[in-house]
């Protein structure tokens, strides 16, 4: 590699540093914003998902945060209660486009809030950067946990606590640990798709057997991919604003990531990842 391509490299990577510590910043503050705020219901989306006042708050604070620092990049934002949940895209096309989930979780947000019966605390503010499509950098915050999870390209994923900075490290489990797997929230409306799946994986015994979870977080999901708590994630209804940040974790902290069709994603820690894959879209396509 010559001298000048170096630099070039190099000169890249302090760029993207520099997105990544905007990235953190800002999620921060919105996590911070969600954390004290009050949530109140604005729209019901398909029996999936809700939309709160905090969620648009957070997509104002955040677009406008990016809009005064990076004007000529694109913005791709999920849900407000103006476009009836549907995704938004703003700015016009550009190489660089930021993917943002305004609340990860609203669900969760929403409910409880009592003094007995608190708040749910799994919910994040995710946000990702994109260039010409791949996902360069991405900070995850979740406030109700004090945590932010981060990561740039080729520089490993994080989680900062309290002050203390962990690298993260994906699953290696035994088999006689069994297979801790995540699943998204339409589990319940077609509980029948991965009762076939759970029995396909289990019955092909390439791992051990499979410990669902459904927490209705896909970004704080895809967080314990990547550190190791969860084995794997399979959600067969999701976007791209659900993952972005998640599918950069994942894959930094030495995970894998597969879209079986375009809205059914596979993310694991890699052991058996390929066979998982090939079982799953078989029992998908029966």
């Amino acid at each position: 590699m010559t001298t000048e391509k170096q630099q070039q490299i190099d000169s890249e990577r302090e760029q993207w540093r520099k997105y990544l510590e905007f990235a953190r910043a800002i999620t921060r503050e919105a996590g911070r914003n969600t954390l004290a705020g009050t949530p109140t219901l604005q729209i019901i989306m398909g029996g999936l998902g809700l939309v709160t006042n905090l969620d648009e708050s957070n997509t104002e604070l955040i677009v406008s945060r990016i809009k005064a620092r990076y004007p000529h990049h694109a913005i791709l934002t999920e849900e407000t209660s103006k476009t009836q949940g549907k995704s938004l895209r703003i700015g016009l096309p550009s190489e660089y486009e930021w993917i943002l989930d305004e609340v990860d979780g609203s669900t969760n947000l929403a409910r409880g809030g009592g003094k007995v019966i608190p708040v749910s605390p799994d919910y994040t503010v995710p946000l990702a950067l994109a260039k010409n499509g791949e996902v360069i950098v991405c900070a995850v915050d979740a406030p109700a946990h004090h945590q932010q999870y981060y990561a740039s390209r080729g520089d490993g994923a994080f989680v900062e606590q309290d002050g203390q900075t962990e690298r993260l490290q994906v699953s290696n489990p035994q088999p006689q640990d069994g297979f801790i797997m995540s699943f998204d929230a339409s589990i319940g409306l077609r509980p029948a798709r991965y009762t076939a799946v759970v029995s396909a994986i289990n019955n092909a015994k390439v791992i051990g057997k499979i410990k669902p979870r459904v927490l209705e977080s896909t970004a704080l999901e895809s967080c314990r991919v990547a550190a190791g708590v969860y084995d794997a994630l399979l959600h067969l209804n999701t976007k791209k604003w659900d993952v972005a940040a998640g599918e950069c974790l994942v894959k930094e902290a030495g995970g894998m990531v597969t879209w079986l069709d375009v809205s059914t994603i596979l993310m694991s820690n890699g052991r058996k990842h390929k066979e998982l894959a090939e079982i799953i879209a078989s029992s998908l396509s029966q």
